[in-house]
């Protein structure tokens, strides 16, 4: 034992012998951990009339103190196991959720500059409306044609960016019942820049921005109206049949 003297830490109840252990507790996990870096082995115990103090281990028999010593080597084990075990429970949790709130602050400070830069450059017959100015993720686009079938109309869409922007390209739907090729009457919209994969490869990239999406959409309504690969084949068929008298109707 090296000549020092070696304690073991006990709470004893009057007429209770050391013959007698506690089963772990959690107060046994924290006294464990704390007795590692001595020669003391604490035991916890139930009682109302009892007290803490420290038995000289020399006084006990080489086998009790032998039973004593592996007992504690077996308390410990355990106590560094669910302190181990809880660790990594923790890392799982803690991990999980930065993750999630980091992806989205790179979203959201994204948003401030697109957004400064698509005020700036918005086309004439495009109007941007944000019903919570703190949420720049979620607005409101109305486009109003000067030229082309469409002029005199105004199209509304919705557009939501999800928290993997600029991974993945924003969500628009079209508010407004339309007769359009490259839109169905339910909203769905047929626009490459907004496919996550294009086979054209014209599709989403990080790349582009706001200011990409919002042209597009205005764009649909001149120099992107596609009747050759429409979404809506009825649409562009009645446009086959009706383009000698330059009218092409649309509902509201």
């Amino acid at each position: 034992m090296s000549g020092r003297r070696n304690t073991l830490a006990l709470t004893l109840c009057p007429g209770e012998t050391t013959s007698k252990m506690a089963p772990l507790s959690s107060l046994d996990v924290g006294q464990v951990l704390a007795s590692e870096e001595r020669d003391v082995i604490p035991e916890a115990r139930s009682n109302q009339a009892g007290f803490t103090g420290f038995v000289d281990t020399q006084e006990l028999t080489p086998w009790k103190r032998h039973q004593l010593r592996a007992e504690r080597s077996v308390m410990l084990t355990l106590a560094n196991k669910l302190k181990r075990d809880s660790g990594v429970r923790g890392s799982r949790t803690s991990s999980a959720a930065p993750d999630s709130v980091r992806r989205v602050s790179i979203r959201d400070r994204l948003l401030v500059k697109e957004v400064a830069e698509l005020e700036a450059n918005l086309p004439c017959t495009c109007k941007l409306n944000f019903p919570d100015p703190n949420m720049l993720h979620y607005f409101q686009l109305t486009v109003s044609p000067d030229e082309s079938y469409y002029q005199g109309g105004k199209f509304q869409f919705e557009v939501e960016v999800p928290d993997a922007y600029n991974m993945v390209p924003p969500k628009v739907k079209c508010l407004t019942r339309i007769w359009h090729p490259n839109i169905t009457e339910t909203g769905e919209i047929c626009l490459s820049l907004l496919r996550e994969h294009s086979i054209d490869g014209t599709g989403w990239a990080p790349t582009r921005t706001l200011k990409d999406v919002v042209w597009g959409l205005n764009s649909l309504f001149t120099d992107l109206l596609n009747f050759d690969d429409p979404l809506n084949i009825e649409a562009a068929e009645h446009h086959l049949r009706d383009k000698v008298k330059n009218s092409f109707p649309y509902l509201s």
